[in-house]
C-alpha cells in the first residue's frame, strides 16, 4: 500500500492547479464518502460481494480523484477480494478501512 495518505500535488495537477476546485472536490468527498465506507462495511459483514465490489470501486475512484493514495489502494484490494469472493481477505481489508479513511479525512482541508 502506498505511504502517501493525501497526495495534494497529484490532486492539484488532476484539477489543473485550481485550488478552489480542489477545496470543493474535497468538501464533496467529505460529505459523500461516509455512506460509501459504511456501505462497504455492511456489504462485507453481509457477504454481499457484488455490493462490496461496486462500492469499493466507487470509493476507489473518489479517493483517487482527490489524491487519497492509501485509501485508493485499499479500495482496489477490497474490490479485487470481493470480485474473487474471498470473505476472509475482505474481512481483513475491511478492518483497515476505518483507520485508512480517517487518516485521509484528517489530512484533507476542512
Amino acid at each position: 500500500m502506498p505511504d502517501i495518505v493525501w497526495n495534494r500535488d497529484a490532486a492539484l495537477t488532476r484539477l489543473m492547479h485550481n485550488e478552489t476546485l480542489l477545496n470543493k472536490v474535497c468538501a464533496l468527498f467529505i460529505r459523500t464518502s461516509p455512506a460509501q465506507v459504511e456501505g462497504i462495511q455492511t456489504a462485507v459483514a453481509d457477504n454481499d460481494f457484488p455490493t462490496a465490489q461496486a462500492t469499493a470501486h466507487t470509493l476507489k475512484g473518489a479517493s483517487g480523484n482527490i489524491g487519497g493514495e492509501c485509501l485508493m489502494s485499499l479500495c482496489a484490494q477490497i474490490e479485487q477480494a470481493a470480485k474473487a469472493q474471498d470473505a476472509t481477505q475482505l474481512q481483513q481489508l475491511s478492518a483497515e478501512l476505518s483507520d485508512t479513511y480517517q487518516a485521509l479525512l484528517t489530512a484533507l482541508p476542512q
